[in-house]
């Protein structure tokens, strides 16, 4: 008798020992019905044989389902990774970008401190020279002012004396001349000098003109 279940299945298919067997507490020993354990037997090792094709069918089928969860595994990997490559690159553009706008704001705010200082310098020389000016004009007022007392002084004291030119002019002549001016020309150098005076106080208020 062959051992191999394989060879126990064919040889009974070859001598027609599968006729159906109607002893239900057939298990292997001799068939009332068949006269011979063989059919028994041959289908005990079918069905065993078809069950283990069954299982394997589904362990070929749990196979596949396997690999495929295995593929989907792989895909989500593999979309995860282009996911996270996505996500770094966007991040990585995202800080080029703010990096590049950081050195647009810092260039611009060294502009505006620069705009600044010299909007400062500029004050500061400003403000310096309106003090200049104003020093300047201060000293041509206090010289317009001695220049109109010494004036008023003048035609005061040649007022005075008016009425006594003509009988003692030599006289007057001297004390006009001891002025540093001339006899009835005494008032009007005088006014020259306040005229003097007075374009000095202009120039050093309005400022140099360009």
């Amino acid at each position: 008798m062959a051992s191999d279940p394989t060879d126990l299945i064919r040889e009974a298919d070859e001598h027609h020992y599968l006729a159906e067997c109607t002893n239900s507490d057939c298990a292997g020993c001799e068939c009332a019905a068949c006269g011979d354990d063989w059919p028994c037997e041959v289908r005990r090792l079918r069905d065993a044989l078809d069950a283990m094709r069954t299982e394997l069918a589904e362990m070929t089928l749990s196979r596949a389902e396997l690999a495929d969860e295995a593929q989907k595994l792989r895909n989500w990997r593999d979309g995860d990774a282009r996911r996270e490559r996505d996500e770094v690159s966007a991040a990585q553009a995202d800080r080029d970008e703010a990096l590049q706008q950081l050195a647009e704001v810092n260039f611009a705010l060294a502009e505006a401190n620069a705009a600044v200082r010299a909007e400062h310098a500029e004050r500061a020389r400003w403000q310096d020279q309106q003090l200049c000016t104003a020093v300047e004009a201060e000293a041509a007022l206090a010289e317009a002012n001695a220049t109109i007392a010494r004036f008023k002084h003048e035609v005061n004291m040649i007022a005075a004396h008016r009425t006594d030119w003509d009988d003692n002019g030599p006289e007057h002549d001297e004390w006009l001349a001891s002025l540093g001016e001339k006899r009835l020309g005494g008032p009007n150098i005088a006014y020259r000098g306040i005229q003097y005076a007075v374009t000095r106080l202009r120039r050093a208020i309005e400022g140099p003109q360009s």
